[in-house]
């Protein structure tokens, strides 16, 4: 494989049902995914690695190559490549754009190596992404309402899927997003939910 093109939708997150994971799973929850707005992102073989969009996309996904990379199997590369991104999902608003991300590019990086059928339970390890919520892991691979049990175990262990429908398609769906503010992401995130009570 020489060229791919990976489109993803993006996530609508209703809450983790247990942040603290004092019973049960840990996070688990509900929610669905959406068609736009979406990232579309092609890729190519090519001499070195490059990426053509703006800067702060740019830098996620050269992140996400490393990542990935380091975490594919020993003897497997895809070699550097050129990725294009021609649609985005807006950053740190709830949508979920990390985990489309992570998984957009470990899927390019995937196929441009030729591995047939990665799970995508491997795409998010490889990505880092599905540590908490899976919601957006079992969306990418699947999209529809999707219901997400939590993890039991410890660090690494991914959401188990509980159930999934489809999203009727005569319904709609109005997205408000007064002002400009973005969400927490990455260390201040992470602090956040460690700093939730236990539930009852």
């Amino acid at each position: 494989v020489t060229h791919v093109t990976v489109m993803t939708g993006a996530r609508l997150h209703f809450g983790p049902l247990a942040p603290s994971g004092n019973r049960g799973g840990k996070f688990g929850g509900i929610g669905m995914m959406i068609s736009a707005p979406r990232y579309v992102l092609s890729a190519r073989a090519a001499e070195v690695d490059s990426v053509v969009s703006e800067e702060s996309t740019a830098v996620r996904i050269s992140q996400f190559v490393c990542h990935v990379r380091d975490s594919m199997p020993f003897g497997t590369d895809a070699g550097p490549c050129e990725i294009n991104v021609h649609e985005t999902i807006p950053a740190h608003c709830g949508f979920g754009s990390g985990t489309q991300l992570g998984l957009a590019v470990a899927s390019i990086l995937s196929q441009l190596s030729g591995e047939p059928n990665v799970a995508i339970e491997t795409l998010a390890q490889r990505a880092g992404r599905g540590m908490r919520s899976a919601i957006g892991m079992y969306g990418f691979a699947q999209g529809g309402c999707l219901v997400d049990g939590g993890r039991s175990g410890g660090p690494g262990q991914l959401g188990v899927l509980v159930t999934r429908h489809e999203f009727p398609s005569e319904w709609r769906i109005v997205l408000a997003s007064p002002g400009a503010s973005t969400g927490l992401c990455g260390l201040s995130e992470q602090q956040a939910f460690d700093a939730l009570p236990a539930m009852s």
